[in-house]
């Protein structure tokens, strides 16, 4: 059963008054799932106490599976003032779908989500 075994986002500010979100993530297959074909997809959210925030995307990225474990980088840019929603630093995650694009048998969508990237706009 394929599953997200660990993810990281990380964020670096463009000059250009954009913000450069990329997410590691590390992902592992079993035997029969690979040499298919998977799209990993990011959803960028603002972590909230009331409610989480969409923020953008989803980025999306599509990998053969080659490897019972594999690293995979998956990227998104945004608009600083799409980030930049409530006073001071924004506390933003990505939440993360695994899915088959041809199935192999017995297969399941596999979500995750990443760490908290603090990011001052």
């Amino acid at each position: 059963m394929s599953r997200i075994t660990s993810a990281q986002l990380e964020s670096s500010r463009v000059v250009s008054g954009y913000v450069d979100f990329e997410a590691v993530i590390r992902v592992a297959f079993a035997p029969h799932e690979i040499g298919h074909l998977w799209e990993l997809s990011m959803q960028l959210r603002e972590d909230d106490i009331r409610s989480d925030d969409d923020l953008g995307g989803p980025a999306r990225r599509n990998l053969t599976a080659t490897n019972q474990e594999m690293t995979v980088k998956i990227a998104h840019r945004l608009r600083a003032k799409t980030v930049d929603t409530e006073w001071g630093d924004e506390e933003v995650y990505g939440a993360l779908t695994l899915r088959p694009l041809n199935p192999p048998p017995a297969f399941m969508t596999s979500t995750a989500r990443t760490g908290i990237e603090v990011v001052n706009v």
